[in-house]
């Protein structure tokens, strides 16, 4: 039996809910005699509050990663293409995911994106704010929130990640990345979004989020990863 007023599922016969306190009926009917408690109507489907914060902290890491672009504000680590660039995205993202959001696995994934980067750039950045590596991953880390209270409900949800190469950057979208890079002696000649797929699952329902706010670039015979486009 579910409880009228929250939907939370109860144990036969009870009178109250354990959960939010309502009062589920009066006295149950003598054995043999035709029902007379309260109707029930079994909760609509929804997600549980729990999986719903669970899902809000694992699509909020997509919004992290953004914020590492913002405060390195640098390129990342040359690759051979722009397909391994969405690689190493798929790669950073998948290790916080299948490690639970646990705080090594969050460290981890932040390091792995971290090491995609030039560490020129980095150091230099890093320098000019008063930061040390250390620092940088300790200020994305804490960006998630409780990463205990998150964890705790990872095993509720089931959470895929994939990425793919884009649409061409535009016109001005290159113009835009040159005039950030600028500042590195750094010339980008064509890019492309990088767009990672977050898939969840939950109580039989799923969804999926979409985000191109990454691009991989060409610098020279190498590709980068940029973010903030």
């Amino acid at each position: 039996m579910f409880c009228p007023q929250c939907g939370n599922q109860l144990p036969d016969g009870s009178r109250f809910c354990g959960k939010c306190g309502a009062q589920i009926g009066g006295a149950a009917p003598a054995p043999g005699a035709p029902g007379t408690g309260p109707v029930v109507t079994p909760p609509k489907k929804g997600l549980d509050p729990k999986v719903k914060l669970g899902i809000i902290g694992a699509v909020a890491v997509i919004a992290v990663a953004a914020i590492i672009f913002g405060i390195v504000s640098c390129v990342s680590g040359g690759r051979g293409s722009a397909q391994s660039i969405a690689d190493g995205v798929n790669s950073a993202f998948t290790k916080m995911v299948d490690g639970d959001f646990s705080s090594s696995a969050v460290t981890d994934g932040m390091n792995a994106l971290i090491d995609l980067m030039p560490q020129e750039a980095i150091n230099q950045e890093l320098q000019d704010q008063g930061m040390t590596r250390e620092d940088l991953t300790k200020q994305l880390s804490s960006q998630l929130g409780s990463l205990d209270q998150l964890s705790s409900v990872m095993s509720m949800v089931d959470i895929s990640i994939s990425t793919s190469v884009g649409d061409p950057l535009t016109a001005d979208e290159l113009e835009d990345v040159n005039d950030d890079l600028g500042k590195y002696g750094l010339t980008v000649t064509e890019g492309n979004r990088i767009v990672l797929t977050m898939g969840i699952s939950a109580l039989g329902q799923s969804q999926n989020q979409d985000m191109d706010e990454f691009c991989a670039v060409k610098i020279g015979g190498s590709w980068y990863l940029w973010g903030g486009i």
